[in-house]
């Protein structure tokens, strides 16, 4: 039998993120709130099937159990081993409506700042500006999390330069000057240089 590896990729939250309001200790869980925003990482994996497991495999919990794919990339660069969903948590949101959200971890690798999990969305994704509040925590076990079904809306805007107003008229330009030496092909070095 031949298996296909395929790439996923979803859109997630650091823990940091989640305890950024300072009112949330420093793990995500029940009780706590946050205010949705942008997600901070890109995770993607390469797997042969469409779903992220749990952890609880043949080495015990804080491993993923799929013996296969699920090796970890944030932001594009690979971090730890095999990414896994630990546990997934029941939110209220402000606006009356029940979220889901999955806690993605990465064997041998801590997310950046406080905590050490991603988190993202499991199905319907809540506005910007939504307060969530955690009802429930369960454990995931088993290979049900779609990776289709992960995300957490689109990432930040990338930074854009600043304009600034004020500057004199007078002011030094940043633009690209041709050297006082010859740039054309052959390039021809000054004397001082060879």
């Amino acid at each position: 039998m031949t298996y296909y590896y395929k790439k996923f990729e979803f859109t997630a939250y650091t823990e940091a993120d989640l305890l950024a309001n300072g009112r949330n200790g420093s793990s995500f869980g029940h009780g706590d709130s946050f205010t949705v925003g942008s997600p901070t990482v890109t995770m993607s994996t390469y797997d042969n099937d469409y779903s992220l497991s749990g952890d609880g495999s043949y080495y015990g919990n804080g491993h993923a159990q799929d013996g296969s794919g699920q090796l970890a990339s944030v932001d594009g660069e690979r971090v730890g081993s095999q990414m896994y969903a630990e546990q997934y948590h029941v939110l209220k949101g402000s606006d009356g409506q029940t979220y889901y959200m999955i806690e993605v971890k990465v064997e041998c690798h801590d997310s950046a700042g406080a905590g050490n999990g991603y988190f993202t969305f499991y199905g319907a994704q809540p506005p910007a500006g939504t307060t969530l509040t955690n009802v429930g925590t369960c454990d995931v076990q088993g290979c049900w999390v779609d990776y289709r079904c992960l995300g957490a809306g689109e990432t930040a805007p990338a930074n854009t330069p600043p304009t600034f107003t004020n500057v004199p008229r007078t002011a030094f330009s940043a633009s690209m000057r041709t050297p006082s030496w010859s740039s054309t092909w052959p390039l021809r070095m000054p004397m001082a240089m060879r």
